[in-house]
């Protein structure tokens, strides 16, 4: 059986309303990132995450994914730009993810302002940025590590991933078990 997920926000911008048309259109799992209570999934307290679980409880709903921002700017800015703003909100994801308990967790792929000069994007992060693999490795150890599925999501402009060569020669090289969905 295939079951879909749809982001909250684009089920209603509050998130009881949201929920409850889940409910309508017969879907069961949630996939929680924005809009709720007005934040974004890092910013929920541990009283808003018990109201989203009790209100998903009583609709018999499971919470399937947090998808965040994460990982989502130009890694041209360099590594330490990368990390400073990254690694306290992936710190904040996992403590709401823990008090959630999701079956995974989504990280977007980074981008570069200067994806419309890259053939492949393989090349370019072993020659220009090598570090943003490490990252992405930590990241995916720190999310499996505390009992949830990673997921790496590509995005439009300017993302590393525009080419089905790039997807698999970024997953080969982070050596990470996992699968395809």
């Amino acid at each position: 059986m295939v079951e879909l997920t749809v982001l909250n926000s684009m089920a209603g911008a509050q998130i009881e309303a949201c929920m409850d048309q889940h409910v309508l259109w017969g879907s069961s799992l949630l996939d929680l990132k924005d809009q709720v209570y007005g934040k974004s999934v890092a910013e929920l307290s541990s009283l808003e995450t018990r109201g989203i679980s009790m209100l998903a409880a009583a609709r018999k709903l499971t919470l399937h994914t947090l998808s965040t921002g994460l990982f989502h700017s130009d890694i041209e800015a360099g590594e330490g730009a990368f990390r400073s703003r990254w690694d306290p909100i992936l710190e904040d994801v996992l403590r709401v993810a823990s008090e959630l308990n999701p079956r995974q967790i989504r990280l977007l792929m980074a981008m570069t302002s200067r994806r419309s000069n890259i053939l492949d994007s393989s090349e370019y992060l072993r020659a220009c940025h090598p570090w943003v693999l490490n990252v992405y490795r930590e990241a995916v150890d720190r999310i499996t590590g505390a009992g949830f599925g990673a997921v790496i999501e590509n995005e439009v402009r300017n993302c590393l991933f525009s080419r089905p060569q790039e997807v698999l020669s970024f997953f080969a090289v982070l050596d990470r078990p996992g699968r395809f969905l």
